[in-house]
């Protein structure tokens, strides 16, 4: 391959990587997502005075809106249908107590 191939090579994928770029951008801002660049960490954050229960009703809220914004409808399946296992600490520590 030739420099001036090479050169071409670079520069079309240059050109498609602008253009998924701008196409990424406009899907932005069609759902109507703007992007917020922070530089440095602001001394009066709320978060260094909030109790657990409302960093975790915080949390939840922005959960919602990330799914939400996803385009995806809410789960509907209730909690106690979700695949998994609860492990109770008091449960383990009884059955090896002596």
């Amino acid at each position: 391959m030739s420099d001036a191939e090479g050169d071409a090579d670079l520069n079309e994928e240059r050109r498609r990587s602008d253009e998924a770029r701008r196409e990424r951008a406009e899907a932005r801002r069609a759902r109507g997502v703007t992007v917020e660049v922070l530089y440095g960490f602001p001394e009066d954050v709320p978060y260094f005075t909030t109790t657990i229960a409302e960093r975790i009703a915080m949390t939840a809220q922005l959960t919602r809106a990330a799914w939400l914004a996803s385009g995806r409808a809410l789960p509907t399946l209730p909690r106690s249908a979700w695949p998994g296992e609860i492990f109770r600490i008091e449960d383990e520590r009884d059955r090896r107590a002596p």
